[in-house]
């Protein structure tokens, strides 16, 4: 059972609140520095006691009443503000392009060891086809497999059993570029 003069005592926190909430009725912007803090303060002190008068069963109409001033601090405390077309074009403008610039050395080193990798594989394939088979699908016995043997493998245009139709299509439109066709 909640005492009355634990009650007494909460009361003028909580009318402090309200006050708080219904000045600030328009936005946050009402408030000064200090009574934003106030305003979260009393918005966690009376989450606490919501919790302690819910304890209570003799106590629904003020479990109500603080409910519905938190939820109300809540939208206050928590309102998102609408996204503008002005800051999304701010961000294109502006802020994008400055990051961008920051980060241009970062940038620029991923791409040029994503190009050289890029280059030396496909150097490697286009002197090893078999190169690629070999380090994609390892045989299980130790065998690895020949240019020789890819190329008569895939001569009749019939790729492989774990390609697909797509890649098989891909695959012979490859053949036909590598084989001058």
């Amino acid at each position: 059972m909640i005492s009355n003069r634990w009650l007494e005592k909460r009361k003028p926190y909580w009318a402090r609140l309200e006050e708080l909430v219904q000045r600030s009725s328009r936005g946050v912007a009402a408030l000064s520095h200090g009574e934003l803090q106030e305003l979260g303060l009393l918005y966690r002190q009376t989450a606490s006691d919501l919790a302690a008068v819910r304890e209570d069963a003799t106590t629904r109409q003020l479990a109500s009443y603080l409910n519905q001033l938190l939820g109300r601090c809540h939208n206050l405390i928590y309102l998102g503000h609408k996204p503008k077309v002005s800051g999304i074009v701010r961000f294109y403008r502006d802020t994008y392009p400055h990051v961008f610039r920051q980060t241009l050395p970062q940038t620029l080193l991923a791409l040029g060891i994503f190009a050289a990798t890029g280059i030396v594989a496909l150097v490697v394939t286009w002197h090893d086809p078999a190169f690629a088979y070999r380090l994609l699908w390892p045989t299980d016995d130790g065998d690895d497999r020949t240019a020789q043997d890819v190329d008569g493998i895939h001569s009749d245009g019939e790729a492989a059993g774990f390609l697909g139709h797509h890649d098989q299509q891909s695959f012979r439109g490859l053949q036909r570029v590598r084989n001058g066709n």
